[in-house]
């Protein structure tokens, strides 16, 4: 197994998600509100940064590049996307209409992480993937029809799902990986 950085891949998600959800929560009627775009940005920039670097070095075992690599540039553009238009004050239905072609295929890509059963825990890829494809999907009409409260209430419980579903495979992640990694680099007694 190569050295990779997926696990800060799927934090970042887990709190992009999360702070979309939050978001989500103060939109209510009211104009979106900018000071969301700072983090957002950030959000974005690591998740763009990550994946374009995955998908052009394929530091994890076969499609699992693909996986995690092109959903991760999708979720970062987004998000920076996200950012851009919070500060220009613009409408957000184009970036949700766009975010939703992405929600299409986190459905796509959970069915068939689940259909493979790629990861540790296909079950909860799956899961994440599946929530985050419904989230994406739930903005457009949410925008196109002025944030209808049960459709906002539906879209946050979605998101703050995913968030904590790639939240703990992250901390898998991350338990798992420092086992894994540990022989390397360490010193080899005294």
């Amino acid at each position: 197994m190569g050295i990779n950085f997926v696990t800060l891949m799927l934090l970042n998600m887990a709190a992009g998600l999360a702070l979309f959800g939050l978001f989500i929560g103060r939109l209510d009627g009211r104009k979106p509100d900018n000071a969301f775009a700072p983090p957002f940005a950030v959000v974005g920039f690591i998740g763009l940064i990550t994946g374009f670097r995955m998908i052009f070095s394929w530091p994890l075992i076969g499609s699992y590049n693909i996986l995690f690599g092109e959903t991760t540039v999708w979720f970062g553009a987004l998000f920076l996307a996200l950012a851009w238009v919070l500060t220009r004050q613009s409408d957000l239905l184009p970036l949700a209409i766009v975010g939703g072609f992405a929600g299409l295929a986190a459905l796509v890509l959970g069915a068939r992480v689940l259909d493979m059963g790629l990861t540790a825990a296909p079950p909860l890829a799956a899961m994440g993937f599946i929530l985050t494809g419904l989230g994406a999907l739930l903005a457009a009409p949410a925008a196109a029809l002025g944030y209808p409260k049960p459709v906002m209430i539906a879209g946050r419980l979605v998101v703050f799902a995913a968030s904590a579903v790639w939240l703990m495979f992250a901390l898998m992640g991350y338990w798992m990986h420092l086992g894994e990694y540990a022989k390397y680099g360490l010193p080899t007694g005294s």
